[in-house]
This record gives C-alpha cells, structure tokens and sequence, in this order.
C-alpha cells in the first residue's frame, strides 16, 4: 500500500540551486518540471507516456575509461536505469529527473544533508503540497548503492539492475548486497558492495510546493 503524503515536507534548498529556484521561492512555492510538462502536455502526462532521458547509450563507445570518466558514466548509467525502471515498469511513479526531492521529517532531511557530504549543503525549509500530481516514497539509500556499484563493475547483467531499480520504485526498504568472484585474486574472498541496513526516506513530488519557513536546525 502506498504511503500517506505527509502534511508538511521538507526540502533542502542546495547552495547551488539555480536562479528559477530562488524566483520559485520569492513567489513563496516550489515548482517541479514535472508539473510544468503537465502542463503543457497533459495527455501525455495522464497517460503516463512522459520520458525524461538526456542521454542515452552509446552503442559505439568501446574504448577502456579512464577513472574520472569511470566516476561519471558511473552516476549517469545509475539515473539511466532508474528511469529506464520507471517507464517501463512504474510509469505512474515521478521521474527523478523532473521531480521535487523532499523528506517527510525535519530528521530526515537533516539525516540526508548530513550523510550526502557536499550534495546536499544548504538551508532546510518546510513545504506544504499545494498541487500533487504524483508522488512516492522510496529508499535513497539505494542510489548511493547503484552508484558505488556501477562504479566498481557489478553490472554485469541486465537482471541485476531491474533488481536494484524494482526495489527501489516499489518503495521497499530492503537492504541490498552483490557479490562477485575476487578479480584480482581468484581463489580469495570475494568481492562486495553493501548498501546502509538504515533507510533514508525521501518523497519524490511532483506539484507544487508551498513554502512556509526556515526550519533549518542551528549549527551552535
């Protein structure tokens, strides 16, 4: 069964946000594209045909990578296959690449800005959703997973991916590990990748968000 939106959610405004943010906010709401394609396009929306890719495969690309492009291909495949999971077996879900990111506690929104490192550095405020469109709850624990894992090849099989994305768009809190036999010394241990026993919590919205305040906790 699907998760109650909560009342209140809470959004971390990044230090990095973009100008069309800030305007959102000056106008006292937060606004996803995802609720903008809407409403350009509605039926395509209703319909649950809206696709967000901005970049896809590249069937020619054959070459060894170097680390730095390893790093991040590595973040780009992962959102790929989230969205590939999303419209082919979720499609009345909210793309990650249209949606507002929000928690449903002031705890977990500090929890994720404290455990993201950079990605999250910025002020907390508290919303109310005004227009909800779509909404879910899932386990961003498991983005950090997929990540660490395309980083280090555990890939290796479509059945693998559609595991990680299935059990991230259905909104489970199972934790995750894969396994593999040890590359560089075959007859050892072998290798692998674990995500966090705790969930992290996040709503993926799409709508508009009306902003009430500055909860952001003191650092004093």
């Amino acid at each position: 069964m699907p998760m109650q939106l909560p009342e209140n959610l809470f959004v971390i405004v990044t230090n990095d946000a973009s100008q069309i943010v800030h305007w959102d906010m000056s106008l006292g709401c937060i606004v996803s594209a995802g609720a903008a394609f809407a409403e350009q396009d509605p039926l395509t929306y209703a319909q649950h045909r809206d696709k967000w890719f901005p970049w896809l495969p590249n069937p020619d690309y054959q070459t060894f990578l170097g680390f730095h492009a390893m790093r991040i291909t590595s973040d780009m495949r992962a959102e790929y296959n989230a969205e590939l999971a999303r419209t082919q077996r979720f499609p009345d879900r909210p793309s990650r690449m249209a949606c507002l990111f929000a928690w449903g506690s002031l705890e977990d929104a500090s929890l994720a800005r404290e455990k993201m490192n950079g990605r999250f550095k910025g002020k907390i405020v508290r919303c109310q959703p005004a227009v909800v469109l779509r909404a879910t709850r899932c386990n961003s624990a498991l983005i950090n997973f997929a990540q660490r894992a395309e980083r280090r090849g555990f890939f290796t099989d479509p059945a693998s991916a559609v595991l990680v994305w299935n059990t991230y768009w259905s909104g489970s809190g199972e934790s995750l590990r894969m396994e593999r036999q040890n590359l560089l010394n075959p007859s050892g241990p072998p290798e692998t990748v674990e995500m966090s026993q705790e969930p992290l919590w996040e709503w993926l919205f799409d709508g508009t968000l009306d902003v009430i305040e500055d909860v952001t906790p003191s650092t004093t």
